[in-house]
């Protein structure tokens, strides 16, 4: 066929003009949709798909051109092609002529009536759903001109958190995992599915002079609709009015109901002094570092903040939790440690006096009780207290599931890190203790996945390689396990637990002269740094010298050894228990001779469980 006869064909088709017909349909969808989709909040990707709706739509409106006819007996398939055919095109009947504009008016109208039909369905779905019943606050954005105050906006969205995470049937992501996407630009779906929530707020914090300029959008992260949005431009002095609306307008957008009591407490601010607030806000930027010389800052600008305002409640809750960590992170003497605590347990006292339903207060005096104080049921009762005002502090959980691993219940501990998992999804040092509680009950195939599930969020997070070192000495596979300890040595700072682990693998492979330089390093720092004798005692029963181990062991108990509270029932101690004078230690930690003892015998291999223990397992 000549391209002139295909062209006289397409004509006689009235396919040009089928197709010119469409193209103005669709453009006039086109630019509709660009003013009704705004206007109804709809998410982005429904620009997008009316796109490619009308892309696509285009060749099939062709090709029904070619095939097909419209005439006023209605549409049937296009006649073979005559002389009379040839000069119909020229003239043709008004019948043609009208009936196929008619027609695809009518299309277009029937498009546009599916299309705004859909939508407002959609919204109205949208309307009455459900309450929102998860969200997450990711950090707000510094725009500030010199873009100096990281810690500001990182204290607005962590003050968020805190408050949001109080409303009663909403499950807040915690800060540890909603940071992790500080600086990215994520899709909120994508963020959703990461944390697990169904909502996303996100927004930026301009701060100048005595000027504040706060701007917040809520986003349900399952199909993108904005939910909510709102701009503040206030005095800085405004800033605690500009957070209770923030948090009052999020929860009426989600579809909630304040307590009465929490309702009452939004509209009291912290403090009027704004200084002290200034520094409370640059204390808790410190104290997220999580460095020796981080956490000593952090003390000094919350004793600031409390020496300016001694009613700010949320300053003395972070104080008490600062001082509890600069002993681990920094070290010192015994009586440096023994003087964090007194502070520590002094700031959590006076944040309860002003508040008790500190979750933060109590979880500060759980932790101290048990790693200084040795006073298991005052470390009990207040963990308990923590997870009861707010079951939503993750942070409250992981720590009462390190107390319960220490005293041997292990399933109510990995309960406890499970449900910090849930609420802290991504942050990393609770998927390996979470982890490592598996270790404990012998579920070596759950713990190393749990593991491995970090290292492939980190690959460089060190404590993650050196506790997968320890489920691998419990697989047997011990070349593995001194190389992953010997890396995650490597990546991070000197850490005396895996030193120990390090030292137990080249026992239990038979390298004893690589052991014994391993403890040797570590009884060579003894005295001079932070070396808990919980290391040295269990890397010398990994070399059968149970009288040098259970003279360690007893050594840590006496002088209250930070780390023989959480990790007494680790198998790295396994070879010790049953030795002379273990009773007596066993006694001086505040157990009785059965505790933890249905898991040791499971990772010997012994007989499974005690009666009412839950089912141990390798996986």
């Amino acid at each position: 066929m000549k391209i002139s006869d295909f062209i006289h064909e397409l004509r006689r088709r009235y396919v040009f003009r089928v197709a010119g017909a469409y193209l103005a349909t669709a453009w006039i969808l086109l630019q509709l949709g660009d003013i009704v989709f705004p206007a109804l909040h709809a998410p982005s990707w429904c620009e997008s798909a009316l796109l490619g709706f009308v892309v696509l739509g285009f060749p099939v409106a062709v090709v029904l051109a070619w095939a097909f006819e419209v005439t006023p007996e209605g549409v049937r398939r296009t006649r073979p092609r005559t002389r009379a055919h040839d000069e119909e095109v020229v003239v043709g009947p008004a019948g043609r002529r009208t009936g196929l504009p008619r027609s695809l008016t009518a299309l277009g109208a029937l498009l546009l009536v599916g299309l705004g039909t859909w939508l407002f369905l959609r919204r109205a779905g949208t309307d009455h759903a459900a309450p929102i019943a998860s969200a997450a606050v990711l950090p707000f954005v510094d725009l500030s001109p010199r873009h100096d105050q990281d810690y500001f906006s990182d204290g607005l969205t962590e003050e968020l958190i805190t408050t949001l995470s109080q409303v009663s049937g909403l499950r807040v992501a915690a800060r540890t995992s909603s940071f992790q996407f500080k600086g990215e630009s994520t899709d909120v779906h994508e963020v959703g599915r990461k944390l697990g929530v169904q909502a996303v707020l996100e927004g930026s914090v301009r701060k100048s002079g005595d000027r504040l300029r706060v701007s917040a959008q809520l986003i349900d992260a399952r199909d993108g609709y904005q939910l909510w949005a709102q701009s503040y431009d206030r005095k800085l002095a405004d800033v605690f009015a500009v957070q209770e609306d923030l948090a009052r307008s999020i929860v009426s957008a989600l579809r909630l109901k304040l307590a009465p009591a929490r309702d009452s407490a939004l509209s009291v601010p912290p403090t009027d002094d704004l200084t002290a607030y200034d520094l409370y806000l640059k204390g808790l930027f410190a104290w997220n570092q999580r460095t020796g010389p981080a956490l000593e800052q952090a003390v000094r600008y919350l004793e600031q903040a409390v020496a300016r305002d001694s009613s700010l409640t949320r300053a003395w809750a972070a104080l008490a939790e600062a001082d509890l960590l600069v002993y681990p992170y920094a070290g010192g003497s015994p009586a440096q440690r023994d003087e964090f605590w007194h502070r520590a347990r002094f700031a959590a006292r006076e944040a309860l006096a002003l508040d008790s339903t500190s979750a933060e207060a109590y979880t500060a005096l759980g932790y101290g009780y048990m790693v200084y104080g040795f006073d298991w049921t005052g470390a009990e009762q207040n963990f308990r207290r923590a997870v009861a005002v707010n079951p939503n502090y993750a942070v409250g959980h992981h720590w009462y599931g390190d107390f319960l691993a220490g005293r041997g219940r292990l399933a109510e501990s990995l309960r406890q890190m499970d449900r910090a998992h849930q609420l802290d999804p991504l942050a990393k040092q609770t998927g390996v203790e979470r982890g490592w509680v598996m270790y404990l009950m012998g579920r070596s195939a759950r713990a190393e996945a749990a593991i491995r599930a970090v290292l492939a969020q980190d690959p460089s997070y060190a404590q993650a390689h050196y506790r997968l070192g320890l489920v691998e000495i419990q697989e047997g596979r011990l070349s593995d396990a001194v190389s992953e300890i010997r890396r995650g040595i490597d990546l991070g700072t000197f850490q005396p637990y895996a030193a120990s682990g390090l030292a137990y693998a080249y026992a239990a492979s038979g390298d004893r002269d690589a052991a014994l330089e391993v403890l040797r390093d570590l009884e060579g720092r003894y005295g001079h740094e932070l070396i808990p004798p919980f290391s040295i005692a269990a890397g010398y029963g990994a070399l059968g010298d149970t009288a040098q181990g259970m003279e360690w062991l007893r050594r840590g108990l006496s002088e209250h050894d930070i780390y023989l509270p959480e990790n007494f029932f680790d198998p790295v101690l396994d070879p010790l228990r049953g030795a002379p004078g273990y009773e007596r230690v066993l006694a001086g930690m505040g157990l009785d001779a059965g505790a933890g003892q249905p898991w040791v015998k499971v990772r010997r291999g012994g007989p499974p469980r005690a009666a009412g223990s839950p089912p141990p397992g390798p996986s």
